[in-house]
């Protein structure tokens, strides 16, 4: 088709990694199980990874490799029902700041948004607060937008929208409603809810 003449194989076969990693990004949004979250986060960071090394995003692209190694340490220690020390937290964020010293490209502020999100989400995830990793994620959701819009990573931008509308969603359901997994939110449930908090 003449009009995808112009596209390089390598921005669809990026799009088609971010597809992949939008499906597991989302999963970890929606559990609320620590190990769920840190498994499907790991998977889906390995296709972040491909799509933003093959978009040119290689500051994203690293921090994710540095967020797969994260997400295996912390399931390690979870599988033993311990909480990763505090000097492997220390260790990762360590990392992450050289390496953005090693991957910039230049110095536009925007680049940077993968540095703070992978430190963000580090600290809450380490922490074993769901609450706190929900309510990061939704911040640095606008973050990501601007990111995906400047590398033109077309399924990643939608899942930015997703990961914003999924967390306030998940924060409403889970920490404001505080509805039980399995019940869904209704008015019934909704007027129970007031009338306790208000008794």
């Amino acid at each position: 088709i003449p009009m995808f003449d112009h596209i390089e194989p390598a921005f669809l076969i990026a799009q088609a990694f971010g597809l992949i990693a939008i499906i597991f990004d989302i999963l970890s949004i929606a559990s609320r199980k620590q190990k769920h979250i840190n498994r499907n986060l790991t998977i889906s960071n390995i296709n972040y990874g491909v799509e933003y090394f093959l978009l040119g995003g290689y500051m994203a692209a690293v921090t994710c490799v540095i967020a797969i190694t994260r997400g295996t340490i912390y399931s390690a220690y979870l599988k033993k029902h311990k909480q990763a020390p505090l000097w492997f937290v220390f260790a990762i964020i360590a990392a992450t700041i050289i390496a953005a010293f090693f991957t910039k490209s230049n110095h536009e502020l925007i680049d940077y948004l993968p540095i703070v999100s992978t430190i963000l989400v580090t600290i809450s995830t380490w922490r074993k607060r769901p609450k706190l990793y929900h309510i990061i994620r939704f911040t640095i959701g606008f973050g990501w937008l601007a990111y995906n819009i400047r590398y033109v990573a077309l399924f990643s931008i939608v899942a930015s929208i997703i990961e914003i509308t999924t967390s306030g969603l998940a924060i409403a359901r889970f920490y404001i409603f505080k509805v039980k997994p399995g019940k869904p939110i209704n008015k019934k449930l909704n007027k129970k809810h007031y009338a306790k908090k208000r008794g």
